[in-house]
């Protein structure tokens, strides 16, 4: 098993990672905007798997569902491509190391949701805390996008456990 990352970042702090050197160790990249947000010059020129999602950061405790005319929440079909993408991700990753940039416009709800459920297919069921744990280390801001969380939980089959993993992170 070789060493890997999976980062969070904002829409600018990506910019700023894929214009580094680091862009070399970048295995895939899943960036979550706004509907009709443009792609960032440097995620299209990217020679690596990208997958480009476009939903509102609408979190049930925010916001209902119903309440949201005009937006798109994250819908089953979108954590279902994190999932299967991610999972790609996650098997290159382990075997030949890098870094899985996971990215949306603030780098705290969606792209910190988007890690907890990769670091959680990673570790596997029973370590939903251990994966929440290390993404409060690698980002203290985390927020996860609870919606998102909680239909992974459900595809994931993680009986509530990554679901309550994330509320520790911001109750």
């Amino acid at each position: 098993m070789a060493k890997f990352e999976i980062i969070t970042a904002s829409r600018k702090h990506a910019k700023d990672i894929l214009s580094s050197q680091l862009r070399w160790k970048i295995v895939g990249v899943i960036s979550i905007e706004n509907p009709k947000t443009p792609i960032p010059a440097e995620v299209k020129s990217l020679r690596k798997p990208v997958l480009r999602l476009e939903f509102h950061n609408i979190d049930d405790r925010v916001l209902s569902v119903a309440d949201t005319s005009g937006y798109r929440a994250p819908m089953p079909g979108d954590i279902n491509s994190i999932i299967r993408f991610g999972k790609k991700l996650i098997k290159e990753a382990d075997k030949n190391g890098g870094i899985i940039l996971c990215h949306c416009h603030m780098g705290l709800n969606r792209s910190t949701a988007c890690a907890l459920i990769l670091r959680s297919i990673y570790l596997g069921k029973g370590k939903e805390k251990l994966a929440a744990r290390q993404l409060e280390i690698e980002n203290p801001a985390a927020m996860p996008n609870l919606r998102m969380i909680s239909i992974a939980d459900r595809m994931l089959e993680r009986k509530g456990n990554l679901l309550r993993s994330a509320l520790v992170l911001h109750p």
